[in-house]
């Protein structure tokens, strides 16, 4: 509200101070305008409060004042202020905070948090397609054919080049190496310098400009500027902004028109645009001038992405982790929203912190590694979808936890019993004989070669190389590829199962995937009713991971500890050693009962 007249002479002062303040380091017209009327208006709440000297403004007056933003209502339409105006608002006082962290004075607090969801920064960003629709309109802008190259140009500068509207306007014709293929933008934000490449259609339509359409406007030579107006001085944002208005009903594509196309929102879609095209984030944040990689995630996180649960299942986790890990991410999400941070913000530090939230609510150490393993996963989907670049918690593991893998461990002749025991024969129908082959299949390969669930689901029939006596064990998220060698009775079952089973099958549940095990119900299921049986056989027969467990114990007793971190698929040599307390249980029990000294 630019009529709000503040009378106190300081506070003027800090006004005129401000604006000179963000002018000087580069702001656009529009941020030099607004901020400090919205400064102002804060001047003018605290004076009505009788306070007279800005350190008398303590953090209870920025809230109130807030608060009664908040309330108020809103002139030009019915309801509240927006959450993008009140937004802007906090942004006058952070940035005036600034300014005075910059003059020494520390003690202006502002602890308000961004409104979460404006829905007027919901941008309506262009489709690659439409872009190329604005350059194609430029051919139909203007009756002037000078006029119509430098509305080109201008696309050229602020999409192709990514520009901010006021370094578009400070742009000298200088400032163009065509010889190197580069645009110099020497008045960015802040009055950083940076060098922007461009490619040779983009540099054509500014040659096309600056030789052949500017010299045609009033007054050309006296100007250093690169864009100029019918009077022959240095166009200005609210210029751009109107043949961008032009080129935009131009294209008389309704789709364009209603997305109301900002000269901004050129910079946003050439960053998607790019972002689409896999470029790396750390490129992007170069071009667009950004000093620092946060600003690049946030500027960026309106690109759609495809919803973290998808991610999960592509991942081959099972429907009950997928709903754990998507749980588990909320709850996190949650948390930053209330500590004014968001996943694709937040770093190592203030990750941290979510830690100790979880034990100041006596979280036990075991749980918080749980809900970090999903926090971890939810930074490696961001980092699938180039909206970050690092997981700030890769390496994060709350320490004293207790593991413990004393499954009550099979020996390995009751390893092998297990598979010899499982009858076939003695079912009767048809069909059934077939998925009981296929069952003594998965027995075997759990068994010898202590494959889990996870494993045993991702395998394609081309994972088999009989002919070598082997089976290759792809990578997951949790562990590494690996070779594993066959028993030579696996081979001639594994072959029957490949030839005449499987296919049978296939035509049986309609499902011809290049999967090894093929299954319209949830392989966890299958592997259940295989256990149920073999339990029958072996009363201490529980489950896939005490049988993997066995296996990889018994592993120890016959290979190194590298060799057997390779046949088990670890990623970390720690994992493969948590199963070495069982050979040292054994090992205690020994020396209880037959040490010297007892």
């Amino acid at each position: 509200m630019k009529k709000l007249k503040i009378q106190n002479e300081v506070f003027k002062m800090f006004v005129a101070n401000y604006r000179e303040w963000l002018d000087i380091l580069g702001y656009a017209e529009s941020t030099v305008y607004q901020l400090p009327i919205h400064l102002q208006e804060f001047f003018y709440y605290v004076e009505k409060q009788n306070i007279k000297k800005l350190t008398d403004i303590a953090p209870k007056t920025i809230k109130d004042y807030y608060s009664e933003l908040k309330e108020r209502a809103n002139e030009r339409t019915s309801g509240s202020l927006s959450k993008s105006y009140l937004n802007k608002h906090q942004q006058a006082l952070k940035k005036f905070k600034e300014y005075l962290q910059n003059h020494n004075y520390e003690d202006f607090n502002v602890h308000l948090k961004n409104e979460t969801n404006p829905t007027e920064e919901k941008l309506n960003i262009l489709t690659q397609e439409e872009a190329k629709q604005l350059f194609k309109a430029t051919e139909y802008s203007h009756s002037e054919s000078r006029f119509r190259l430098r509305d080109k140009a201008i696309l050229a500068i602020l999409y192709s080049c990514g520009l901010r509207r006021n370094e578009a306007v400070h742009l000298d014709i200088s400032d163009i190496l065509f010889d190197k293929e580069r645009v110099y933008v020497r008045k960015g934000k802040n009055y950083k310098e940076r060098f922007i490449p461009i490619n040779r259609r983009n540099a054509e339509i500014l040659e096309d400009y600056i030789y052949e359409a500017r010299p045609e406007f009033y007054q050309a030579k006296e100007s250093e500027a690169l864009f100029i107006n019918h009077h022959g001085t240095r166009m200005q944002g609210m210029s751009f902004a109107n043949r961008l208005k032009v080129i935009v009903e131009t294209t008389e594509n309704k789709n364009i028109i209603d997305k109301k196309i900002t000269l901004h929102i050129l910079r946003h879609s050439i960053a998607t645009h790019l972002l689409q095209k896999e470029v790396p984030l750390e490129s992007i944040k170069t071009f667009l001038g950004h000093s620092s990689l946060e600003s690049t995630q946030i500027y960026l996180k309106h690109l759609k992405m495809k919803p973290f649960k998808d991610y999960l299942e592509e991942q081959n986790y099972s429907e009950s982790t997928v709903n754990l890990h998507t749980k588990e991410t909320q709850n996190f999400i949650k948390w930053c929203n209330r500590n004014s941070t968001t996943a694709i913000e937040i770093d190592y530090k203030k990750s941290l912190k979510y830690i100790k939230y979880l034990t100041r609510k006596g979280t036990t150490k075991k749980t918080i590694n749980h809900r970090l393993r999903s926090v971890k996963i939810y930074f490696d989907y961001l980092i699938d979808e180039a909206c970050r670049v690092d997981n700030p918690i890769e390496n994060t593991t709350i320490k004293g936890v207790k593991r413990n893998v004393n499954y009550n461990l099979l020996e390995a002749d009751e390893l092998e019993d297990l598979y010899y025991s499982f009858e076939i024969d003695k079912y009767q129908e048809e069909y059934h004989k077939y998925t009981f082959k296929r069952a003594k299949v998965i027995i075997g390969l759990v068994v010898y070669q202590g494959l889990n669930t996870t494993d045993l689901g991702n395998l394609k029939i081309e994972h088999l190389q009989l002919s070598k006596g082997k089976i290759y064990v792809p990578s997951t998220k949790r562990s590494n590829a690996r070779e594993l060698e066959l028993k030579p009775w696996q081979i001639m079952e594994l072959m029957e199962y490949a030839n005449e089973v499987r296919p049978i099958i296939q035509n049986k549940i309609g499902n011809h995937s290049e999967q090894l095990f093929n299954t319209n119900a949830r392989f966890n299921a299958i592997v259940y009713h295989i256990f149920k049986k073999l339990k029958k056989y072996n009363q201490k027969a529980e489950n896939i991971k005490q049988v993997r467990a066995s296996v990889i114990t018994n592993w120890l007793g016959q290979y190194n500890l590298r060799k057997v971190q390779y046949l088990a698929g670890h990623r970390y040599i720690s994992s493969t050693e948590r199963y070495l307390q069982d050979d040292l249980e054994n090992l205690h029990e020994i020396v209880n009962n037959f040490h010297p000294i007892s």
